[in-house]
């Protein structure tokens, strides 16, 4: 411990918090002393994670933390018989933490060969802690390999990783129950279905979405119907839609996307259980009973897509599985980061015939997801356009969070340019965040510019519906303004702001041919601008040279 406290004072002071690190290396000596080993080890630990998240510079000291944090964690605390020496080997949460440190750190400096030997250690540590642990340190040796590009490593550990699986479901007292067996299948099936998307398989991204949109999908169904899941550690199901919009919206396929975006919005509210919904694990408890929600055998199998309905075939025992190998594989919940190029094992290939039908099932929306996103829409729809006022009641009990998530939907829509599409989510997030004024203000600013870049897309301007969605506009430029400049002009955050979307709403008068209202609003804005940043602050300047232009649009209409 001395000699990691000298190596802590010869570092820049501006470098890192030594009087912080001193202090965990202070808590875990006295720990130590008082026959604690294993919390010694979790404080040096935790010096080392904040040494290794510094980068470069720090790593070869954090992997002295860590080397260290692993003796402590072999120890036996206290009088403990010698007998206990077997749950210190492969019954020690903290001794696997402190490898996977150790491991990520050692691949941080290129040491492979190491890395890979405390990844495996690791997952030796935590054999005998349940499956969900040891699906933990496979996951990151799973990550490891793939990022390092040694595919028949990789496949090996998902191999072994599906045995644990099927293992746990054996009969007899180390038999998992089906929370913790949904869990760590949900941890092996995101995995796999990342490892699939770049394997170089013919088809490989239609292969994941397959599996994402399948057997993952079926997992955080089943486990909302399970009241003891840990929260945190599992994928919620809207979760699971965000993940394959990013991957579809990756992939340019924007209307399957958008349409992933829309089903984790319903997701959402249905399991916050937001306007009286049921989620949709618990519907399925009620519908076909106990089988439905527990974990079977199908969901490690390669299936299709599907709604999560039927409980598939059960595994009576540990079948098909194979113990795991002695050896171990691992990696860690504390370290370790994502995305790869590797080809999992027994991954078939997809027939580029059937990669549509496997996209067309895939967003095929459920009848409780379509009736749960109409009545958060419907919200929006019978919104009149309102800016909040600062410390406002929200409409009804969990709107703001829920008004929050409407609102990312939107501004994913947004940005695929589907102007119209973003439409519904953005006006319903506006409408439920009146409780957030300054979350309002930026979702009635992003609904204005939806409005009117649908009307200046419109050919010859729309019409009579171009001029609706123009007022449309204006409406919610308004509405912004009104909301952000409830803040107070001392507010150069929100005076920001405000100026910004009384620009777009003199751009949008402009396009009204209300010139003169436009130069008012556009005044407006540079007087704004003024008292917040001066005369010579950036939006100020923009301002006046959106002004400038104003008065030469106006003049050529006049000619």
């Amino acid at each position: 411990m001395e000699g990691l406290a000298h190596a802590i004072t010869a570092l820049p002071p501006d470098k890192v918090d030594r009087q912080r690190l001193l202090e965990c290396l202070g808590h875990g000596e006295r720990n130590r002393v008082a026959g604690k080993s294993r919390e010694a080890s979790k404080w040096v630990m935790q010096a080392g994670a904040a040494l290794h998240r510094e980068g470069a510079d720090t790593l070869p000291l954090a992997e002295r933390y860590f080397q260290h944090a692993v003796h402590l964690a072999k120890q036996l605390d206290g009088d403990a018989p010698e007998f206990m020496q077997i749950e210190v080997e492969k019954n020690n949460g903290t001794l696997g933490d402190a490898y996977t440190w150790l491991g990520a750190t050692e691949a941080a400096l290129g040491k492979i060969a190491e890395a890979e030997s405390h990844y495996k250690s690791a997952a030796k540590a935590v054999e005998d802690r349940g499956v969900v642990e040891l699906s933990d340190k496979l996951l990151h040796q799973a990550i490891f390999f793939r990022n390092k590009k040694m595919r028949e490593k990789y496949d090996a550990v998902l191999k072994r990783w599906e045995g644990a699986i099927r293992d746990a479901r054996a009969t007899g007292e180390s038999r998992e129950g089906d929370v913790a067996l949904l869990q760590a299948t949900q941890m092996f099936l995101n995995e796999k279905a990342a490892g699939t998307a770049k394997s170089g398989l013919p088809q490989a991204f239609a292969r994941s979405i397959q599996l994402r949109a399948g057997a993952l999908m079926k997992c955080a169904m089943r486990l909302e119907a399970h009241a003891l899941r840990p929260l945190k550690q599992c994928v919620a199901l809207h979760e699971v839609y965000e993940s394959i919009a990013g991957a579809f919206d990756g992939a340019k396929m924007r209307n399957e996307s958008n349409a992933f975006l829309k089903r984790s919005a319903a997701a959402f509210v249905a399991s916050e259980r937001f306007l009286g919904l049921t989620p949709i694990g618990e519907l399925m408890l009620e519908r076909d009973g106990v089988e439905a929600v527990a974990w079977s055998a199908d969901l490690l199998r390669e299936g299709g897509v599907g709604g999560g309905g039927g409980g598939g075939e059960r595994d009576g025992g540990g079948r098909g599985g194979g113990a795991p190998a002695s050896g171990g594989e691992s990696s860690s919940s504390a370290a370790a980061a994502a995305a790869g190029e590797v080809e999992t094992v027994s991954t078939p290939a997809v027939a580029a015939a059937d990669a549509k039908k496997i996209f067309a099932a895939a967003c095929t929306t459920p009848r409780q997801e379509q009736i749960a996103y109409e009545m958060l829409m419907k919200i929006g729809d019978a919104w009149k356009m309102r800016g909040a006022e600062q410390d406002e009641e929200e409409p009804f009990e969990g709107a703001t969070e829920a008004g929050s998530h409407a609102f990312v939907v939107g501004q994913r829509i947004f940005s695929t340019e589907a102007w119209k599409d973003s439409q519904r989510p953005l006006r319903a997030a506006a409408a439920m965040l009146t409780g957030d004024a300054w979350k309002q203000g930026a979702a009635c600013h992003y609904l204005g510019c939806a409005y009117f870049h649908e009307r200046m897309q419109a050919r010859d301007g729309g019409g009579a519906a171009g001029e609706r969605l123009l007022d449309f506009a204006a409406g919610a430029f308004q509405a912004a303004v009104a909301a952000r400049a409830s803040f107070g002009p001392e507010d150069k955050r929100a005076a920001k702001e405000v100026a910004g979307s009384l620009l777009f709403l003199g751009r949008v008068l402009v396009e009204k041919k209300q010139f003169q209202n436009s130069e008012r609003v556009t005044m407006q804005a540079l007087d704004v601008s003024r008292k917040a940043f001066g005369d010579d602050g950036e939006m100020t300047k923009q301002c006046m040279s959106a002004m400038v232009g104003l008065r030469q649009r106006v003049q050529r209409e006049k000619a």
